[in-house]
């Protein structure tokens, strides 16, 4: 029998047998793929696979709606509604799996849900661990089963993935489309549509694609800063595993240490040289901007601080970034603020920051962007791969389920609108090359009100001015506070901070400010703040701050 697994138990299950190694520094090791494991690239084929789940099952755990009741064999329904991936409710229920086609297969594990914020969409998405006396799948212990229900092509985790096998310094995830079928007592062969199989990134990912030992780390909310969530003991075992891994979860390793002597080197190098100095002994230069480029030309803007891993061979200092989630890359344009398309992008970031400072760096940036649009990510390379998909992805979107929740139309749009959106992508790369980089805003009162917001840096130095408003609504109309143009030299500062002492009262209540800092001598070239407001239609307000008068 199954016992219910409690936070604990989850802690232990983590780091258990994960053994730490010796952390001296060799040569730089190999980071090279393993191309020969990629036998759906050329002719991408469909994975049935058929789940059977035993009734009564020997998996136990509590109700779904009752989750301090009695334990009792678990159901698909109990994973189903299993909506928060931070709590400790884990129901799995423990399957037989198989599959005819293109490998067959035949085995068994534990089924779970699996992804975040996805777990509140309709149709879900699923992890498979195979059982240990069960057969790998092509040399791989957990299966990834994505809905990506937010992604109306369908396709857009396997094309990207797919596109980045062979592109140099960098490595790739191999992905499947699959059709999932799960019988439950009376509900036999119940068609749950199509899913996209992506490769899980463990130890087994480090043996397939002949990578050297080492430790994995999965970001999930990690800005490469150092706080207390991120401390260690002697042993670099974290203090807080729970905080620790809401900012940065282990996938493969229990001994952090050189993961934080990194994050705390990174965090206190000057810019400039002595920065490359500190950068160059903990990354790989073409890994790295190899990385920035993808995302660009992708239009990844998730990836600021998730959807990346991190992954530090044996005895190295090195760390190398592996991608992760592409499901919402290249989606149509202006769903995000204007300098996510630019350098501005990761410019709050002490690494990139840091990185991006450099004009050899910003340079070398963007003709790995243009290298990588012309040879490996272009409305060409995608028609390509998009025709090898339809053949297989439209006859089972067409009908149900996922047509209940698919409207064809839609998604025929979505995806046949992929192509150009990567020109586009590039395209909107270069109009943001040179506009200031974005900002903080932020406000004091004390019988008066007081803005303050960062200095907008300017790589061409082109001199900058800034316009201010503050209004009641947070589209800015009827602002009850306007200024045009201020310098610098207009400004009070404090540091790096501009201050503008508004000698205004305002009565109780909420308001909005909006900074907009412009090239002085061509005002059409501006950039706004990092801030943005959503309301309760959860429409966006980009470089708008909310603050409120008590």
């Amino acid at each position: 029998m199954r016992r219910v697994i409690y936070p604990l138990m989850v802690i232990i299950f983590f780091f258990a047998g994960c053994g730490s190694y010796n952390d001296k520094s060799t040569e730089t090791p190999t980071f090279k793929d393993n191309l020969a494991i990629y036998s759906d690239y050329d002719h991408p084929q469909l994975i049935d696979w058929q789940v059977n789940i035993p009734v009564p099952n020997d998996y136990l755990c509590t109700p779904w709606f009752d989750i301090n009741g009695e334990p009792r064999p678990c159901t698909l329904d109990d994973v189903i509604h299993d909506t928060d991936p931070y709590d400790s409710y884990k129901p799995e229920v423990h399957i037989a799996l198989f599959s005819d086609k293109p490998i067959p297969y035949d085995g068994t594990g534990a089924l779970s849900q699996k992804g975040k914020s996805t777990r509140h969409a309709r149709q879900k998405s699923f992890r498979i661990k195979l059982d240990d006396n069960a057969p790998f799948y092509e040399g791989q212990k957990v299966l990834q089963l994505d809905k990506h229900p937010y992604d109306k092509s369908r396709v857009r985790n396997k094309l990207f993935f797919d596109l980045f096998v062979g592109i140099p310094h960098f490595v790739s995830l191999r992905t499947n489309f699959s059709h999932l079928y799960i019988s439950q007592a009376n509900e036999n062969n119940t068609d749950f549509g199509l899913f996209t199989h992506v490769e899980k990134v463990d130890k087994y990912y480090l043996k397939n694609h002949k990578l050297q030992d080492g430790r994995i780390y999965k970001a999930q909310y990690f800005s490469f800063r150092y706080t207390d969530d991120l401390a260690v003991d002697n042993d670099g075992a974290p203090i807080d595993p729970e905080a620790f891994e809401r900012i940065i979860e282990p996938e493969k390793g229990k001994n952090h240490k050189k993961l934080i002597e990194m994050i705390k080197a990174i965090d206190a190098a000057p810019e400039g040289e002595g920065f490359m100095k500190v950068f160059n002994k903990y990354f790989d230069y073409d890994n790295y901007i190899t990385w920035l480029a993808v995302n660009y030309d992708t239009c990844n803007a998730d990836t600021i601080t998730q959807n990346f891993f991190l992954y530090n061979p044996k005895g190295s200092d090195k760390f190398f970034f592996i991608p992760w989630d592409y499901d919402g890359a290249s989606r149509e344009i202006w769903k995000i603020p204007s300098w996510q398309y630019g350098l501005g992008r990761y410019w709050g970031i002490p690494l990139h920051h840091k990185f991006l400072t450099i004009q050899s760096n910003r340079e070398a940036v963007k003709r790995k962007i243009e290298e990588i649009h012309q040879n490996y990510i272009n409305a060409s390379t995608v028609s390509k791969r998009l025709q090898l998909y339809r053949p297989i992805v439209e006859p089972i979107i067409s009908v149900l389920p996922d047509s209940h929740y698919l409207d064809y139309d839609k998604w025929l749009h979505d995806f046949e609108g992929l192509p150009a959106r990567i020109d586009q992508n590039v395209e909107l790369f270069n109009q943001q090359w040179g506009l200031p980089m974005p900002y903080w805003q932020s406000v004091e009162y004390n019988s008066t009100l007081i803005v303050k917001w960062g200095k907008a840096v300017d790589f061409e130095n082109d001199p900058i001015v800034y316009d201010v408003f503050v209004s009641k609504n947070p589209n800015m109309d009827n602002p009850i506070l306007e200024y045009h143009d201020l310098s610098g030299n207009d400004l009070e500062k404090e540091g790096g901070v501009y201050v503008l002492k508004t000698d205004r009262n305002l009565d109780a209540g909420n308001y909005f400010l909006k900074v907009i800092a412009k090239e002085a001598n061509n005002p059409g070239r501006f950039q706004i703040a990092f801030d943005e407001y959503k309301d309760e239609n959860d429409t966006k307000y980009y470089g708008v701050l909310e603050f409120k008068i008590p």
